[in-house]
């Protein structure tokens, strides 16, 4: 079995005279990879009926725990901007109406407090406490019209349930309880997507694979808040997200794109939360990539002398830690010395190390001292780790390119043109030696938003290993003899 030294060293000496020659020699042989590559009110639409205030009705039901028939609630919309029968709202939250026809005001009295409002007046008081509407309250067709966040914003804090509307749906929802899920984040990592469900207490949530595309998490007793509505965008494998409030359960469902594959709903305490983690849905078998011979147009003229390898985590950040306890800290900077000592004797090359010992260093340091170093190339080792065991395989990354300002590709971060163009055929041909050496499926080529990349002003990869929660590769890691 060929070590990782080895076969970094190998890859090295891929073209004639690699010691000698600049690195534009070394990259004329690189190749190309192919890249992977509780209440309800929904409204529906009628035909809309246009008058001299540009209004559209919209007919939908209303749904109450109390009455779970459904019922019509006549929604209408003016320049844009939904509106409610105070009726029907004064209904919908148990209100007492008091009406003043001399003075147009009507005061709705739910439960201690009185909420007042005026005709052609935005602003509602709570008592004493005034509110703006900043759309007034108005007539239409004989009755007293005013816009949804009279619910939404002023009525929902004096009722015992929680109020929300979805403008896309045109759905306005109350449920039996305070909000429970107060939001939803995104966490894009090398290998998936991690959702966070924040929550206010803990809750168990159920999973569903209605369809490939789709994940449905179910959570009883969970309680929407409208800031999990005002933003279904997804990011990573997700495409986007849609939510429903029923009396006993929220779910919310999520749209992934192609990539998207496993899931995993893991229940967190401190603070309470659920974690989605989703993971590509990568084959089993994954071949080789295949390569085609690039030109090195406009590649750098430098030669290749100085090269740091950089010890991925180390003394307080362990990194990933597998079920025996092995720290990837402690297997990076294993990999790393071996690699510096191969390097050093079989090629003309000054290798220096990041870090030597079991330490601390920020991202910042560690490019910092490739810079200072004036290193010719920077390669950082990691091992790899995910929410279940069945991941597994190596990987060779690059840093995400950024888009400069005439709409092309440009380098991540301030590196000199041409850098990340030479990372990425360094990283294949690497990719190459390593998955034709190594008992590991190769995961291919990644593109991500390594911190430890950035700032760099030679080329850089970012190299995983395999995955120390997976038993068989943790095994294989943790017992590596590094030896060629």
């Amino acid at each position: 079995m060929r070590g990782f030294r080895a076969l970094t060293a190998g890859a090295l000496r891929a073209l004639p005279s690699a010691t000698r020659r600049a690195f534009p020699a070394v990259a004329s042989r690189a190749l190309s990879a192919v890249a992977l590559a509780g209440i309800s009110l929904v409204a529906t639409p009628v035909e809309p009926a246009f008058g001299a205030d540009e209004e559209t009705r919209l007919s939908g039901v209303v749904r109450t725990p109390e009455r779970p028939a459904p019922r019509a609630l006549a929604v209408y919309r003016f320049d844009g901007v939904d509106y409610l029968d105070v009726n029907d709202i004064a209904r919908l939250v148990r209100a007492t109406k008091y009406w003043r026809s001399e003075l147009e005001k009507m005061v709705l009295r739910v439960n201690d407090r009185r909420v007042r409002l005026t005709v052609g007046s935005p602003f509602v008081y709570v008592d004493d406490e005034g509110r703006n509407l900043m759309v007034p309250v108005r007539w239409h067709a004989g009755r007293i019209v005013a816009p949804v966040r009279l619910v939404t914003d002023v009525l929902d804090p004096l009722i015992p349930e929680s109020v929300a509307w979805d403008r896309k749906t045109l759905s306005l929802r109350l449920v039996s309880g305070d909000p429970n899920i107060l939001g939803v984040r995104y966490d894009v990592r090398k290998n998936g997507t991690v959702v966070e469900i924040r929550l206010s207490e803990p809750l168990g949530g159920e999973l569903e694979f209605p369809r490939p595309d789709r994940i449905v998490v179910r959570i009883p007793g969970g309680v929407l808040t409208q800031a999990v509505d005002a933003d279904l965008s997804g990011r990573g494998l997700i495409d986007s997200l849609v939510t429903e409030q029923e009396p006993q359960e929220a779910t919310l469902t999520f749209h992934l794109g192609p990539l998207g594959g496993t899931a995993e709903l893991l229940p967190r305490t401190s603070p309470p939360r659920l974690l989605l983690a989703i993971s590509e849905g990568l084959p089993e078998d994954i071949p080789l990539p295949e390569f085609e011979r690039s030109s090195g147009e406009g590649t750098l003229r430098r030669p290749l002398r100085r090269i740091v390898v950089d010890p991925g985590h180390g003394g307080s950040d362990p990194g990933t830690v597998s079920s025996n306890g092995v720290s990837e800290k402690d297997i990076t900077l294993a990999i790393a010395k071996d690699l510096a000592t191969i390097l050093q004797s079989e090629g003309d090359w000054d290798v220096q190390l990041t870090r030597s010992d079991d330490r601390f260093l920020a991202a910042e340091q560690r490019v910092a001292k490739a810079n200072q170093a004036d290193a010719d190339l920077y390669l950082s080792i990691h091992a790899d780790g995910w929410f279940h065991e069945d991941m597994q395989g190596l990987s060779v990354g690059v840093a995400r390119p950024s888009i400069s300002e005439d709409g092309g590709l440009a380098d991540w971060g301030t590196t000199p043109p041409g850098t990340h163009r030479n990372a990425t055929r360094f990283a294949e041909i690497l990719l190459e030696y390593l998955a034709e050496g190594l008992p590991l499926a190769s995961r291919g080529l990644r593109t991500a938003d390594y911190t430890e990349l950035y700032g760099l002003r030679m080329p850089g990869v970012h190299v995983e290993c395999g995955f120390l929660t997976n038993p068989e590769e943790a095994r294989f890691l943790s017992g590596w003899s590094l030896s060629a």
